[in-house]
């Protein structure tokens, strides 16, 4: 866990120092669409079994479209699909296949920096040894974007999941944080 908090202080003090490098913007700098890849730490929590999962990391790719709905606001919508790997879970290693988020964002601007919350569904294949095994189930999550150019943006993202697997009593909690580059069309 000290990973994934100095981790997060970097990147905090990153964007921090992002924001002003640029001259302040209204939210309008956000509409349209953008896409970008951004790399993942994540860490599961498996309920209904008393196996720990450890840390594991991955990537994942996304694409969306912002509107501003005034001077500050902005809505939108994100679909993303990545992998996380690298998660002990007993003696196997938990890997996440095919994980597909379609979420919807709802954003504050703050000179050239967006932060946003986001609400939605998630899919994905867990392979933790044995056959895959589907889940489906919420995601929401709280960010910050910053604009570094007219057209390229880095964010830090933290990310709650809660999914069912398929036929079995155990569902599991995905903890994630998300480091970022977009592109802004």
């Amino acid at each position: 866990m000290n990973t994934i908090l100095k981790t997060t202080l970097a990147a905090a003090t990153l964007a921090v120092g992002l924001a002003g490098a640029a001259a302040a913007q209204d939210a309008t700098q956000w509409n349209g669409f953008y896409g970008g890849l951004q790399f993942d730490i994540a860490s599961p929590e498996l309920d209904g079994t008393p196996t720990q999962v450890g840390t594991g990391h991955g990537g994942t790719a996304f694409v969306g479209y912002n509107h501003a709905i005034d001077q500050n606001w902005v809505v939108g919508g994100e679909l993303s699909f990545g992998r996380q790997s690298g998660m002990e879970a007993g003696s196997n290693e938990l890997i996440i296949e095919n994980a597909v988020h379609l979420r919807g964002r709802a954003g504050y601007n703050v000179g050239n920096t967006l932060l946003y919350g986001s609400l939605g569904y998630m899919t994905a294949d867990f392979n933790g040894g044995g056959p895959d095994i589907s889940g489906d189930g919420m995601t929401f999550g709280l960010g910050a974007e910053t604009m570094i150019t007219d057209r390229v943006s880095a964010r830090i993202e933290f990310t709650r999941s809660d999914m069912d697997l398929e036929g079995s009593p155990v569902s599991i909690q995905g903890n994630t944080l998300s480091l970022g580059l977009a592109m802004h069309f």
